[in-house]
């Protein structure tokens, strides 16, 4: 945000910068889940019942480690508090981890909800 104050002469510093952070974070998505299946997943979860909420980021890895995870979804819609589901595809024969952000659809995100993981076939 951007603001300035001035005197009752009119006269003031600079322009002054300044940013907002919202005190509550954005609640997590929950009842996080992942089913297998032959080259894919099923990932299932719960849009939180925030009215800030707008869509949910999906975050893929072949570790349990979210810092070198790969956003493999962005925005996917939903109203709040609606159960999700979305099918993974095509994914190679091995163990994936998955997490879910809830997001504002701008700055704000949600803690990461997960790891859940899937091994595929």
């Amino acid at each position: 945000m951007r603001y300035r104050y001035v005197t009752a002469s009119g006269r003031g510093p600079a322009w002054e910068y300044a940013v907002i952070t919202p005190e509550n974070p954005l609640p997590q998505s929950t009842n996080v889940s992942a089913d297998p299946g032959v080259g894919q997943a099923t990932l299932t979860w719960k849009n939180p019942n925030d009215l800030r909420f707008f869509s949910s980021d999906i975050w893929e890895n072949t570790t349990a480690t979210f810092g070198t995870a790969t956003k493999i979804i962005s925005g996917y819609g939903g109203g709040l508090g609606e159960l999700q589901s979305v099918i993974i595809s095509p994914l190679s024969a091995t163990t994936h981890y998955f997490w879910v952000v809830a997001t504002d659809g701008a700055l704000i995100a949600a803690i990461p909800a997960g790891p859940v993981s899937a091994l595929v076939m």
